[in-house]
């Protein structure tokens, strides 16, 4: 779903992980980081610091600087629905930005 903001909203792409990024069988978590330095992903907009409480186990903030960087650490990752092609994940980014807009 990050991905699918990013494409809606100014942001950067960013992971917060266990282990660094392109480690084997890393476990991680993607959201965006918006231009005032919030990030957003499916809880909506909050701190960084709020982000990394959430998720105690993951110490590891990587921003992805461009497209490409991320695209191809998505290409290690196994998921069930790749990250670009999920229509459920196109319909929460667009109500999260829209939210954030309004």
């Amino acid at each position: 779903m990050a991905y699918e903001i990013f494409k809606l909203k100014p942001c950067t792409l960013a992971l917060v992980s266990d282990e660094p990024v392109g480690t084997d069988d890393y476990f991680g978590h993607v959201f965006v980081i918006d231009s005032d330095a919030y990030a957003i992903d499916i809880k909506g907009r909050r701190t960084i610091d709020e982000l990394r409480s959430e998720w105690p186990m993951m110490p590891l903030i990587h921003r992805f600087f461009d497209l490409a960087e991320f695209e191809h650490e998505m290409l290690c990752w196994e998921n069930d629905t790749p990250y670009n092609k999920d229509p459920k994940a196109k319909l929460w980014a667009r109500r999260i930005v829209d939210t954030l807009d309004s």
